[in-house]
């Protein structure tokens, strides 16, 4: 297909330069040949002949003329002044014009022998004065005067021209079709590797090594595929691991159900009571883990929630409500400074509450007498602060605080958080933790909604 396309444009340049040249030639010779039938009215009008026998250095083809009469004989020139070729050549051309209609003005290009030939011809009614033809006389008739120029030269130039364009074309194609057969054979070699990149890349745990493929476009695929691959396998890793986590936290609470269970079943604990107590707090706990588990999962398969327009101050008071009984279970003191007017923000209510109630459960959890929650309004966000009086987060555990399963000193199974950060990331928030003395503060911006 390449090399068809590049050939058709030879040819297409071939034409154009033909069709070029043939129309300068016409329109060259034309300029030419209608100078001398300026010369030739002029006298015919009886205002001399200036200018005939003038040699006009600007002219490089040499124009002539002969004139016949009604029954097409040669009356200018005469035969026995004029060379033989000459002679011949006016001939020839009487007789291809004569050939054609008698009473029609003629244009044209013809072909005698080796020599090309482009003539016009024009009637005049007027008296023969042995050279040129007068509007008035004695003996008025008509006669058909020729002029013609010998355009060989041209010809024969524009003959070398095609014969350098058409070497030219040929080696063109030979060069383009090696070109074409090159740029093939490295981009069939390119796509080998890719191609083969890709199956290692399907069959190895291990990413191989990104092959050069010879072209930036296919080592920007390549690039790519290495740097998804290596996006895929932090996935599967994080997969793995989620699954391990998961794992494990659900088996702690179950072995212990487990071994109650069992316990009250042969007998061997006397007190069911506690045993119960056991059971129950650790389904509780279970319970909780796999909640917090497919509210994890739901996030992660739904990749965009129902957002709308709610009020940070009514859902921050909801929060507070429904943690009012844990709040006075763990004797602990708690402060809010809520704003009066309303706080819009564009996102989803219950990821909303979910994320702020994990973030005040983890503060009752560590809090040693109070909790200090705060609205700020600045610049367009509004900052929700939540600080306790505990002893704080360590340096080492900070990095990781928000990390699936990631438990710090006194955790319970590493996922609230987590879920907290996704949650706000999803709801355009952010969301980090600072240091106040020894108090912990986490602090989450969201930006304010505008009608």
């Amino acid at each position: 297909m390449p090399i068809t396309i590049l050939f058709m444009m030879v040819i297409i340049l071939y034409f154009l330069e033909n069709v070029m040249v043939q129309e300068y030639t016409k329109k060259l010779t034309g300029t030419y040949i209608a100078e001398r039938f300026e010369i030739l009215d002029s006298y015919y009008r009886d205002k001399g002949y200036e200018g005939y026998y003038e040699k006009n250095t600007d002219y490089f083809l040499n124009v002539y003329h002969f004139v016949l009469d009604e029954n097409k004989n040669i009356v200018f020139p005469f035969e026995e002044y004029e060379e033989e070729s000459k002679w011949k050549t006016i001939e020839e051309l009487r007789n291809h014009i004569s050939f054609e209609s008698k009473n029609k003005e003629k244009e044209g290009k013809i072909q005698l022998e080796k020599e090309t030939y482009f003539y016009t011809s024009r009637f005049y009614q007027g008296e023969f004065d042995d050279f040129f033809i007068k509007e008035k006389g004695n003996k008025v008739k008509q006669y058909e005067v020729v002029v013609y120029t010998n355009i060989s030269m041209i010809d024969s130039f524009s003959a070398f021209i095609n014969k350098v364009f058409f070497i030219q074309m040929i080696l063109s194609i030979l060069a383009g079709i090696i070109m074409i057969l090159v740029i093939t054979r490295r981009l069939e070699s390119g796509f080998c590797k890719l191609r083969g990149y890709i199956q290692k890349i399907e069959t190895k745990k291990e990413l191989p090594t990104p092959p050069d493929c010879f072209y930036g476009e296919l080592n920007q695929i390549v690039i790519a595929l290495y740097h998804m691959g290596i996006r895929v396998q932090r996935a599967e890793r994080n997969q793995e691991n989620f699954f391990q986590n998961a794992s494990h936290e659900l088996r702690t609470p179950l072995m212990s159900i487990q071994g109650y269970a069992e316990g009250i079943y042969y007998n061997t604990i006397e007190d069911h009571k506690i045993a119960s107590g056991v059971i129950m707090k650790n389904s509780e706990k279970m319970r909780i883990l796999v909640e917090e588990i497919l509210f994890l999962s739901k996030m992660d398969v739904e990749k965009s929630f129902e957002n709308h327009v709610i009020d940070v101050v009514t859902v921050l008071e909801k929060v507070i409500e429904d943690s009012k009984n844990e709040i006075e279970r763990n004797a602990i003191e708690i402060e809010y400074q809520l704003m009066e007017e309303e706080i819009k923000i564009f996102g989803n209510e219950k990821l909303l509450e979910r994320a702020i109630t994990n973030v005040v459960s983890n503060a009752i959890r560590y809090a040693k007498t109070k909790i200090c929650i705060t609205v700020e309004f600045i610049v367009h966000q509004v900052f929700i602060k939540i600080q306790d009086d505990g002893e704080g987060i360590s340096q080492e555990d900070a990095p990781h605080i928000f990390k699936r399963f990631y438990k710090g000193k006194g955790g319970v199974n590493g996922i609230g958080l987590a879920i907290t950060h996704e949650a706000i990331k999803k709801m355009q928030g952010d969301i980090w933790m600072e240091r106040v003395e020894q108090d912990t503060v986490f602090i989450i911006k969201f930006p304010v909604y505008k009608d």
